[in-house]
This record gives C-alpha cells, structure tokens and sequence, in this order.
C-alpha cells in the first residue's frame, strides 16, 4: 500500500495588529516626530509617514508631494540643507480622533541654495521665524502621517529673508509662554463648545 500523503505544515498565525494609537500616544509621537525633524535624523522621520503619504503647502505655488520619500528628500532634506540651524517648536498641538492640528514656530538661519517655484534663492544669512499652522491626518492606527497640509504666510517668509521688499512681520525668537498639548474625548463639554461656535459664526 502506498504510504498516506504527508501533512501540509500549518501556517503560522500572523502576529495581531497593535490597537490603535490613543490620544496620548498620537501626541508624544507627533511630538517625537518634530524631534527627528529638528535632528535630522532623516531614517527615523521617514518612519512618520505612510509609504503613500501626502504633503502639501497651501497656495505656495508648489505641487503636492506624493510618497515617504519624496517627502523627506525634496521637502525635509532640502529646507534642512537651507537652513543648517532650523528648529520647528510647537506651541499648540490639538489631538481629535484622526486629525491633528499644531501651530509651529519655525526658525533658523538662511545658509544654503532654497528651491521656489520663482528659481533658487540663494543663501541670504537672514534670520527666519515665523508660524505655521501644520494639518497632520493619521492612518487609521493613529501612527502614520497619511496627509498633512502646512498653512503659513508666504509673503513674510519672503521678506524676512530679504527677497521681498513688503512690510511683514520681523523674524519671531521666541514662542509662546504655555505650549498646550490638547486632546478632544468627546465629552459634554466639548459638544457644548462647539455648538456654541456654531451659533456664533452663524451670527
């Protein structure tokens, strides 16, 4: 008699997925996250980003990048090159479910080549310091970035590198006294908040 077919090995069970990030986590990691930035530990930033993400500045007159990587090198990597001593601080980071919302100060010294959508602006060894309001959306898990948006004033960055001859705003050096890190849960509070904010832009 032939011998009985041998058994297939059983696969092994895939390891569970972690749950997802609570707000707390979402908030040191976003956190961490600026840390690497300022570090230029450009490795570990990457690892912030989904493989597919996206990141845009709003009406700066350049094109969404698409991609982990095209993020850290044609963003990170080259304003990191322009500005050796670049620092982002936040000053009020808001957690809500999937969103996070941060108001950053951006500050450094103009020292290498910077790209625009005008050609290259050389190094002006100006000061920067300005605010950017920074829209972060996560992956499901809450422990990547999916898209991000970053919100600011072009016509001041411009001008405190002495590019642009309109009036704006010197370059900040410090940021704000308390430095916030909110997270929303949803409560009763919260909800009468919001409808509160509701009736009055309705007004």
């Amino acid at each position: 008699a032939s011998p009985p077919p041998a058994a297939m090995p059983a696969e092994a069970p895939k390891p569970a997925a972690p749950p997802a990030a609570t707000a707390e986590e979402r908030s040191k990691w976003f956190k961490d996250c600026w840390a690497q930035f300022n570090a230029k530990d450009y490795a570990k930033f990457g690892g912030c980003y989904a493989e597919n993400a996206t990141s845009e500045q709003v009406d700066m007159g350049m094109p969404a990048l698409s991609g982990r990587t095209n993020i850290v090198d044609k963003s990170a990597k080259l304003f990191g090159a322009a500005f050796p001593d670049l620092i982002g601080e936040q000053q009020l980071t808001l957690v809500s479910g999937n969103d996070i919302f941060a108001v950053v100060l951006l500050k450094g010294s103009h020292k290498g080549p910077l790209p625009n959508p005008q050609g290259e602006i050389a190094p002006t060894n100006k000061k920067i310091g300005y605010l950017v309001l920074q829209h972060v959306q996560t992956t499901p898990d809450g422990r990547s970035i999916a898209k991000e948006r970053f919100i600011y004033d072009g016509g001041t960055f411009m001008s405190q590198l002495g590019v642009s001859a309109l009036p704006a705003r010197k370059a900040l050096e410090q940021g704000w006294a308390e430095k916030p890190s909110l997270q929303s849960s949803g409560t009763e509070a919260e909800k009468a908040n919001l409808a509160a904010f509701g009736a009055w832009n309705a007004a």
